[in-house]
């Protein structure tokens, strides 16, 4: 296991301070009988709860309070499944940063040869923060990660190998949906899996995803992320997702999702079922 002393003095350094986007209400009153159902307002998208399925800590707004989460996802990647428990928690430590980690547990299933197991996968431990709009309807936020290789490489769950992700994220508000983009560098050292050697390369990542409300309590929530070669002689990572945030409460929220792997380098698919508390 290397050691994580070069990362954090960088990390660090990307602290930066900012304001709030101020919220707006408005009240009316009616004389008459009241109205058909109004169709459901955009500003309930764009609220902390309609967040980004497989890229959380990329979408352009924060977490307001506290974010716990817990998904069961299953992965097929060619001749190599893996099944895992992942948790999620983001924190707003003050009004425009978030601090946040995600790590899994779970077993794989190979063939050819390789070994199977059960363990860890790798830790991404992040913070972000929002610098603030450039209209009303601007959502700005930049951040690093960082990924500790906590994973076990000999069963297929880890690579052995730290990154630091340094991204940038913008969520946009439409008269009927919400949008939101994300663009960063990622730096890879050298790892390992199933006893492979492999050389880090740095490599790009951008996505974009559409966050369209079906209900008052349910989002659609469409990604496509991209993730060029991490390691020499690998492929790019290039995958779509289709899925849900449905708000079941004032706090708690179900999410699931279909991801789909386009390129070599990507997983051939994915579910993901899972269930958010905020508070």
């Amino acid at each position: 296991m290397k050691t994580l002393k070069r990362w954090t003095a960088i990390l660090g350094c990307s602290v930066l301070f900012a304001t709030w986007l101020p919220a707006a209400a408005q009240t009316a009153t009616q004389t008459a009988p009241p109205p058909a159902p109004a169709p459901v307002s955009n500003a309930a998208a764009f609220s902390q709860d309609r967040l980004f399925l497989q890229s959380f800590e990329f979408d352009g707004a924060i977490v307001q309070g506290q974010w716990w989460e817990g998904d069961a996802v299953y992965t097929d990647a060619h001749d190599f499944n893996t099944f895992t428990v992942d948790f999620l928690v983001a924190l707003q430590m003050m009004d425009q940063l978030e601090v946040g980690g995600r790590v899994g547990f779970g077993s794989s299933d190979t063939s050819g040869g390789l070994e199977n197991g059960t363990g860890a996968t790798d830790l991404d431990v992040w913070g972000k923060w929002r610098l603030g709009t450039s209209s009303p309807d601007t959502d700005i936020s930049v951040g690093a990660e960082v990924t500790v290789p906590t994973g076990d490489d000999s069963v297929g769950l880890g690579t052995d190998a730290f990154a630091l992700t340094f991204f940038g994220a913008l969520r946009e508000q439409m008269q009927n949906s919400v949008l939101t983009a994300y663009a960063g560098i990622q730096f890879n050292d050298n790892g390992q899996i199933f006893g492979t050697n492999l050389e880090g390369t740095t490599a790009g990542l951008m996505g974009v995803a559409i966050l369209l409300p079906l209900t008052d309590t349910i989002t659609f929530v469409g990604e496509a992320n991209l993730t060029t070669e991490r390691f020499e002689g690998a492929d790019s990572d290039f995958s779509i997702t289709g899925g849900i945030n449905w708000h079941l409460t004032d706090r708690g929220i179900f999410r699931a999702a279909l991801d789909l792997g386009l390129t070599d380098g990507a997983n051939d698919g994915a579910l993901l079922a899972g269930y958010a508390y905020t508070f």
